[in-house]
C-alpha cells in the first residue's frame, strides 16, 4: 500500500508506503531486508519515472505502517507513521529510543542517497499514537500531524511542549 508522495525541486518523486512483501524491490537501501509482519517502504524514483535512484524497507520486529513523507531542499526524506516494533525499530539521534505505548508514531530522516539514517525516533505516550502527515522547511526542521489516544497520567501522556502566547499586534484584526 502507498500512502504518501513527495516531489523535489528536480522532479524526483518520493513514496511512501507499506509491505509485508518480503522481496520488496530495493536499491541503494538503507535496509535490503523486511524486518517484521508490516514495514515501511520509501522508494525515490528519478524525475523521468523511468528507474529507481534508491528503495528501502524501514522497520522493526513487529509492524510498521508508513504514514506521511516530505523532502527538503537537500533531498533528504522526512517520514513519519506508526510502528509496535517494541525497541526494534531502528533509532538513531533519538528523542525518545523506546515505545511507551502499543503504538507509537515515529519520525525518521533519510539522507539523499537512501543509505543514510539521519535520525529517528519513536513518538508517543502511554496509548495508541500516529503520525499522518509530515512536513519540512528550509531549515530542516520537520513537523508532523497524526493523532493520539495518550491522555492522563500512568505510563505517561503524550509529550507536550508549553504553548507559548501570541505577543503580537496585527493591526486591530482578529488573532
Amino acid at each position: 500500500f502507498l500512502f504518501g508522495i513527495a516531489v523535489d525541486s528536480s522532479g524526483n518523486a518520493y513514496i511512501i508506503g507499506d509491505t509485508l512483501s518480503l522481496n520488496y524491490p530495493t536499491m541503494s537501501a538503507y535496509d535490503a531486508s523486511p524486518n517484521g509482519t508490516n514495514d515501511v517502504v520509501v522508494t525515490k524514483f528519478n524525475a523521468s519515472g523511468s528507474g529507481l535512484v534508491y528503495s528501502t524497507y524501514l522497520g522493526g520486529s513487529k509492524e510498521d505502517y508508513s504514514g506521511g513523507i516530505a523532502v527538503d531542499s537537500a533531498g533528504n526524506a522526512y517520514l513519519t507513521g506508526l510502528t509496535d516494533s517494541t525497541n526494534s525499530f531502528p533509532v538513531r539521534n533519538a528523542a525518545f529510543s523506546d515505545i511507551a505505548g502499543f503504538y507509537d508514531a515515529f519520525i525518521a530522516k533519510l539522507g539523499p542517497l537512501g543509505t543514510n539514517l539521519l535520525y529517528s525516533s519513536y513518538l508517543g505516550g502511554n496509548d495508541d499514537d500516529a503520525g499522518t502527515a509530515i512536513a519540512a522547511d528550509n531549515s530542516g526542521n520537520a513537523y508532523i500531524t497524526g493523532d493520539t489516544y495518550s491522555i492522563g497520567t500512568g505510563n505517561g501522556p503524550f509529550p507536550t511542549v508549553p504553548q507559548q502566547a501570541f505577543q503580537g499586534n496585527n493591526g486591530g484584526g482578529r488573532d
